[in-house]
C-alpha cells in the first residue's frame, strides 16, 4: 500500500469523509487532500494530530506497509 493511501484508508474505516477529518482534526481540507494525494504531510504537528486522531503510531503515517 502507498503510504498516501494509509489516511484515506483510516478515513474509510472511521467512515468520515475528507471535510469531516479536516475539521475534526482542525487540519485544513486543503492539506487532508494533499496528503491523499500526494503523501506528504507537510509538518510534524499534523501528523502527530492525525497519529492521534485515528489512533495509530506515526509509523502508521509514515512508512510504506506491505499488503
Amino acid at each position: 500500500m502507498k503510504t498516501n493511501n494509509v489516511l484515506k484508508e483510516l478515513r474509510y474505516k472511521k467512515g468520515i469523509s475528507q471535510e469531516q477529518c479536516a475539521i475534526e482534526t482542525g487540519i485544513s481540507l486543503s492539506s487532508i487532500k494533499r496528503y491523499e494525494q500526494t503523501g506528504n504531510i507537510g509538518n510534524t504537528y499534523n501528523l502527530k494530530v492525525l497519529a492521534d486522531y485515528f489512533d495509530v503510531e506515526l509509523e502508521v503515517l509514515c512508512y510504506k506497509r506491505k499488503d
